[in-house]
């Protein structure tokens, strides 16, 4: 693991331990708050890369907000509160692809800071992807799948442990409990799937002629 790498892992450990305290507390506001300041940023990205569209993305977005809100009480963290965002986000998406969404305001209305965060977080997050989706190695992966793309963004930007890139991953309806599933098998397929990536996209570099370059 690089220093970046390790950092990154301290930073998470410490804010889950936060996040942890502010749920024993019963104080759910203040967990959606500060989950939504620290992760709510990394899961837009997720949620642009993978769906390829900044307004859906968004809507997704404003989704997953409300799913976390309406779901932090029954959180049981069987699973850190990052990854659990992950699922709730990559659950948002799927709904959003397969019904015709419609924005559904009533979870944050009582909460309108909230409801301002939420919006901080798309106007201040969308600009800086649309700048970085400019660049060449971005627009390569958008000629992956889109579930190739969220393995690579999950396991190389956001550095998640294989363990839980399969639960977020993981083929299952929502709510279906996780001792149904074969969490070894799922991360051995995973790591297969992302060698098969990597050679995918090391061979759309060679067509570009990324990789002769200095």
């Amino acid at each position: 693991m690089d220093a970046r790498r390790e950092a990154k892992a301290r930073e998470v450990e410490a804010l889950e331990a936060e996040l942890r305290a502010l749920h024993a507390r019963g104080d759910f506001e203040g967990v959606v708050t500060l989950a939504l300041r620290r992760y709510g940023p990394e899961v837009l990205g997720f949620l642009v890369a993978v769906r390829r569209d900044a307004q859906a993305a968004s809507e997704c977005f404003s989704q997953f907000c409300e799913d976390l809100w309406t779901g932090v009480p029954r959180f049981e963290w069987g699973s850190s509160f990052r990854t659990w965002a992950y699922v709730l986000a990559r659950h948002a998406m799927v709904r959003h692809a397969k019904d015709a969404f419609q924005r559904r305001r009533v979870a944050l209305e009582e909460h309108p800071h909230l409801s301002r965060l939420e919006q901080q977080i798309r106007t201040q997050t969308l600009p800086h992807l649309r700048t970085d989706v400019k660049q060449r190695a971005a627009r390569l992966r958008e000629r992956l799948e889109p579930e190739e793309q969220a393995l690579l963004v999950l396991r190389v930007d956001q550095g998640l442990a294989w363990s839980d890139i399969a639960q977020v991953l993981a083929e299952q309806a929502e709510g279906a409990p996780a001792g149904k599933r074969d969490t070894a098998k799922e991360t051995a397929a995973l790591r297969k799937r992302f060698e098969r990536v990597k050679a995918k996209l090391k061979a759309l570099m060679e067509e570009e002629g990324m990789l002769d370059e200095p």
